[in-house]
């Protein structure tokens, strides 16, 4: 992904694979730049999670604990990012879409969510 021209250019990218589990994808890797901290990498997460969302798909990822960004901190940003924990201690971390059904409110429907197909 790419945003602006020139000086002002700047960059995101990413590796995606197949997950273990049915509708899920992975992000091995998740790079931005040039510069750290700019918000180019929550740009691109969002990025990622809007295609996600339209394909009803699940994201995974672990926060890679080798670059110039601690674990820890990138672990609070996907966090921020509505990612969670897989359990208990995890450093692994999931991001599901969000089911649009479940945020209108019950007492919209008149026969409540049960009725709808």
């Amino acid at each position: 992904m790419v945003w602006g021209e020139g000086e002002a250019q700047q960059f995101a990218a990413f590796k995606l694979k197949p997950g273990t589990t049915p509708n899920t994808v992975e992000i091995d890797w998740l790079m931005a730049g040039p510069e750290q901290r700019k918000g180019i990498g929550s740009r691109a997460i969002k990025e990622i999670q809007t295609q996600a969302q339209a394909l009803g798909v699940k994201l995974k990822l672990m926060p890679w604990d080798k670059g110039q960004v601690s674990q820890a901190s990138l672990t609070r940003l996907y966090k921020r990012h509505g990612f969670k924990p897989i359990g208990k201690g995890a450093r692994s971390m999931e991001w599901e879409p969000v089911n649009e059904i479940a945020r209108i409110p019950n007492d919209y429907y008149p026969g409540g969510k049960e009725s709808l197909p």
